[in-house]
């Protein structure tokens, strides 16, 4: 992460499917979780905070027979360093829109591009 007026961050997460999907029906889920014990594969760079609290999810939920998707996103961060947590906060307010704002204009593109 390439923030700016702060020190740039990274972060290693281990990614999880915890779907339930059969015959068109469940929920997808996909979750993830720091790694902290993984600083021997990805070392530890000068300049650069590492983040150590990262977790969450997404959720996506099939809703009217299909046609609809109920998406949920939980995240729960620390930005580490010298930040702030309600600087993080506010950041994550602006920042979690934008990514349904993004998600739903690229659905509207596929489907444009579908003919649908």
């Amino acid at each position: 992460l390439d923030l700016p007026l702060v020190s740039s961050r990274d972060y290693i997460i281990k990614i999880v499917d915890e779907s339930v999907w059969k015959d068109g029906t469940g929920y997808i889920k996909v979750s993830w979780t720091a790694a902290n014990d993984k600083d021997a594969l990805v070392p530890l760079k000068k300049d650069i905070v590492r983040v150590r609290i990262n977790d969450g999810y997404w959720l996506l939920e099939p809703r009217e027979n299909g046609k609809k998707t109920f998406a949920t996103y939980y995240v729960y961060t620390s930005p580490g360093g010298s930040i702030p947590n309600w600087i993080a906060n506010k950041a994550n307010d602006i920042a979690v829109p934008k990514v349904f704002h993004a998600i739903k204009e690229a659905v509207a593109a596929e489907r444009k591009k579908a003919g649908k």
